[in-house]
């Protein structure tokens, strides 16, 4: 029997390299885990992976859309400290990504939708950005009354909860499954 396959799309501003990275960790120790007791794979999709140059009369972030389409089951957002660079659409990729995997969800609900800030303190007075501080600010008061989002202090903490997470919602997805009808 063949594995099914998750896709998950990671979206971040260019400060969580390291939060990116330990999603893939994350979904290796999945995929070797519960994946291989459940049957399944998760795979990530992430523009710097999954986006080939081109060049044409449109925005960066447009390409990206539309070579990555909205073809995954898992959207997961990430902020540390920088919002991201504007789009013509919104403002920041980050946040037209999120707007479009919230408006699918809302139309569809085949997707899970997991968004995360990390709250650690920083470490100099130099890393602070008050316009970059100011419109994260914003966006998490947007996404307030929408669910939860997830709250991370550090890398660290960021590994523990994307792993429990994500192993909760896989656990979850084959307990409904297993139900009789």
């Amino acid at each position: 029997m063949e594995a099914k396959i998750y896709k998950a799309f990671i979206a971040s501003p260019s400060d969580t390299n390291r939060e990116r990275d330990i999603s893939e960790k994350i979904f290796n120790e999945i995929n070797s885990g519960l994946g291989h007791i459940y049957n399944f794979r998760i795979e990530s999709l992430k523009w710097e992976n999954d986006v080939r140059p081109s060049i044409q009369n449109k925005d960066g972030q447009s390409i990206i859309f539309n070579q990555i389409g909205d073809e995954y089951e898992i959207f997961i957002g990430i902020m540390n400290k920088k919002f991201g660079a504007p789009t013509p659409r919104a403002g920041s990729g980050t946040e037209e990504e999120f707007e479009s995997a919230f408006n699918r969800y809302n139309q569809h609900k085949d997707v899970e939708v997991m968004f995360y800030f990390n709250d650690e303190p920083p470490k100099s007075m130099s890393e602070i950005n008050a316009s970059e501080w100011i419109k994260i600010t914003y966006f998490k008061k947007r996404l307030q009354p929408l669910g939860i989002y997830g709250q991370y202090n550090g890398v660290l903490d960021f590994e523990e909860k994307l792993r429990k997470h994500l192993s909760k919602f896989f656990i979850d997805e084959y307990k409904k499954k297993m139900k009789p009808l």
